[in-house]
């Protein structure tokens, strides 16, 4: 088969004629080559174990269900950086700077540092340079995001990617509008070395036999060149409580952090609200190798709802036959695909089954132990 080229000849250029080069021109890679060529290493929001959950210069996404503790984790990003004498942007299209002013000094932050390390921004307008592409001129908007930028932050938090959309008049699920806001997070995350933290919601019924998924996921999935967690509360947060949040890779486009995740879960997150009044004390831990008492002793009940069932049956039919809250059904049901015990085939009308491969033991809570 022969490929006729011809209709891409382009006339060369004049003599005295200036030609502005473009995007399409080749990257020089002797200039590349010529740097450091090192993989790609998260050095933000760092686990009691010292490794980091986000990336520099990359754009990440947090995506969970209402009050997930998504912008609790956000806001941690932002508190790291501020104690490291850094900078910090929040671009919050959710909530107001009384709410986010109060959770920054919860969470251990001065007013000084809040005042003087912590741009907050709120806005109304949208940005040219979404709408028009990043070769348009500059408008107001776009004068002032670069104002904040101009500090060089560490990290910027945008909450959240819906209300961006909606701001801009785009549609999430469009081919079209799509590329126009994540291409701008990218092109944020690259020229500021910014880590660029966009958080997102889910809709509240998860896919049969998967995990949930933002809206519009194929798109913004796509556009994460750093990490993508999934972000559920196992136990929600409230004044005079603690909550628990687990951190679960849905990507990681270098690898650095799933090099040091338990399978999927790179972290669980606790937020004591019950210590001290006004205060939230955090603490990001590396997961543990094996499941909780709870989680342990679900899976064994998930189990025997399985082993007389050699076709298989549903997440839904599991949920039917085991008691107790669902959402632990589910985590247990995924631990026991994660861990080789379960398979999972396409069933009929689209759902999927998951089948028994070989029994899970009852003796102890770490599995790993008894494999």
């Amino acid at each position: 088969m022969t490929i006729d080229l011809a209709h891409l000849h382009v006339p060369p250029v004049e003599a005295g004629i200036d030609r502005q080069t473009t995007s399409w021109a080749p990257v020089s890679m002797t200039d590349i080559l010529a740097g450091p060529l090192e993989r790609r290493r998260p050095d933000l929001l760092t686990r009691t174990d010292g490794h980091a959950l986000f990336y520099r210069g990359l754009s990440s996404l947090l995506f969970g269900a209402s009050e997930s503790c998504k912008s609790w984790v956000g806001l941690l990003a932002v508190v790291e950086a501020v104690r490291a004498d850094e900078h910090a942007v929040i671009v919050d299209l959710e909530s107001d700077p009384v709410e986010i002013a109060t959770r920054l000094r919860a969470l251990g932050l001065s007013d000084n540092q809040i005042s003087n390390k912590v741009a907050y921004i709120r806005p109304d307008e949208p940005l040219r340079r979404i709408l028009d592409g990043p070769g348009a001129p500059a408008g107001p908007t776009d004068h002032d995001l670069a104002d904040a930028l101009d500090t060089r932050p560490a990290v910027v938090v945008i909450d959240a990617l819906g209300e961006l959309f909606a701001l801009h008049g785009l549609d999430p699920l469009s081919n079209r509008d799509a590329p126009m806001v994540t291409g701008f997070l990218r092109r944020l995350a690259d020229r500021t070395g910014a880590a660029v933290i966009s958080l997102d919601h889910t809709p509240h019924a998860p896919r049969e036999g998967g995990a949930r998924a933002p809206i519009g996921a194929q798109h913004k999935r796509a556009a994460v060149t750093g990490v993508a967690y999934e972000v559920k509360a196992t136990s929600p947060l409230a004044p005079g409580h603690v909550g628990k949040v687990s951190l679960r890779i849905n990507k990681d486009r270098p690898g650095g952090v799933r090099e040091h995740a338990m399978r999927d879960t790179a972290a669980r997150i606790s937020l004591d609200a019950a210590t001290h009044p006004n205060q939230i004390l955090a603490a990001v831990e590396p997961a543990s190798d094996g499941p909780s008492d709870a989680l342990h002793a679900r899976m064994v009940q998930v189990a025997a709802a399985l082993a007389d069932a050699p076709d298989g049956r549903s997440k839904n039919q599991v949920r039917q036959l085991v008691t107790g809250k669902a959402a632990l059904t589910d985590d247990a049901l995924d631990r026991l695909h994660a861990l080789g015990h379960v398979k999972r085939e396409p069933g009929a009308r689209g759902a999927v089954v998951n089948i028994l491969l070989r029994p899970y033991p009852t003796g102890t809570a770490d599995p790993d132990v008894a494999l």
